[in-house]
């Protein structure tokens, strides 16, 4: 049977523009993208200055100008609605494309949102972004709200997951679908696809290697949820890290790439 799927995520034009058109085409037409919001910022009530120092420091100077270069480009890409390979530089552009009703929120748990959320009778709500879900918002759907995180769960819970096991030379990473508890990237598993960190890879390399294959390894989640196929999270084994410090970066950066100047101008190609 169709289920009713909600999806909401962050509006940047590098990753989340190619995830949200790959959901729309891998759901439709087994199930019915009903809404998209757009989740802006985050809602941890960090200052904007503390974040933006912890950056700089995490990717150094001239990789974060790099960086927020390419990010002005591809805004300015979206505004004038240029694609590449088929994809907009904005998730509002691919929700216009398909027809989907679009609205943006500052946090998704204020009552106007969580009000239209249950207007919209979702059976799934799927999380890609910066935004807490409280208890309210994860009881709306019928089945569950999910989320995406680029780790083999339950390792590396928490934020920037990729750069901290490169840092500590792990041999390979992945990505977890899951159910979405209260806590922090528990819940149960749905879905994990794996892939290996080598020599050659980058930070900016493996994660767009992990949006590429986002979208189809959560239809194989939200299918392992009809049909009740999930793993509990063994929480024994968990491991949880917060912003990376300035020292981490410096420590990483001895070592490893964060991005070649190829993969800022080939997006996720």
């Amino acid at each position: 049977m169709k289920k009713r799927i909600y999806v909401i995520i962050s509006e940047e034009p590098v990753f989340h523009p190619i995830l949200a058109e790959g959901l729309v085409r891998e759901l439709t037409p087994e199930h019915e993208v009903v809404g998209i919001t757009l989740a802006i910022g985050d809602t941890r009530n960090v200052a904007f200055t503390s974040r933006l120092a912890a950056t700089i420091g995490m990717f150094g100077p001239r990789a974060f100008l790099l960086l927020s270069l390419q990010g002005m480009v591809y805004k300015l890409l979206a505004i004038i609605g240029v694609r590449q390979k088929g994809v907009p530089f904005s998730v509002k552009r691919v929700a216009s494309r398909h027809g989907i009703p679009c609205v943006t929120s500052f946090n998704v748990n204020e009552p106007s949102h969580i009000a239209l959320l249950r207007s919209m009778h979702p059976d799934v709500i799927i999380s890609s972004n910066g935004h807490i879900f409280r208890k309210e918002l994860l009881s709306i759907p019928t089945l569950a709200c999910i989320n995406r995180h680029t780790s083999l769960l339950p390792q590396y819970g928490g934020l920037w997951p990729v750069f901290h096991a490169m840092l500590r030379d792990e041999k390979k990473t992945g990505q977890t679908i899951h159910t979405m508890t209260s806590t922090i990237d528990q819940g149960h598993i749905l879905a994990q696809e794996q892939f290996a960190i080598d020599e050659k890879s980058t930070l900016y390399g493996v994660y767009a290697r992990s949006f590429r294959s986002a979208a189809a390894l959560i239809r194989a989640g939200i299918n392992n949820l009809i049909d009740g196929k999930m793993t509990e999270m063994p929480i024994e084994s968990r491991t949880y890290f917060g912003h990376p410090t300035r020292q981490d970066g410096k420590i990483f950066r001895r070592t490893h790439l964060l991005l070649r100047i190829s993969e800022l101008l080939s997006r996720c190609s």
